[in-house]
């Protein structure tokens, strides 16, 4: 159960933002995410699951 207040919580978990596009290549004309192919997106975001997860 996490309780936002929890002291040891609070000492061992930092926020941090991610700007997950910033972790993954992509043709940066397409307007929004949804113009991507879906298998692509998937693809990304087990990119960014790993990445994120290497940190933890």
């Amino acid at each position: 159960m996490f309780v936002a207040n929890d002291e040891r919580s609070n000492q061992r978990l930092k926020p941090e933002v991610i700007i997950a596009d910033k972790l993954y290549d992509f043709d940066s004309n397409l307007f929004r995410i949804d113009e991507m192919p879906e298998s692509e997106i998937d693809s990304h975001a087990k990119e960014v699951a790993e990445s994120v997860a290497k940190k933890l």
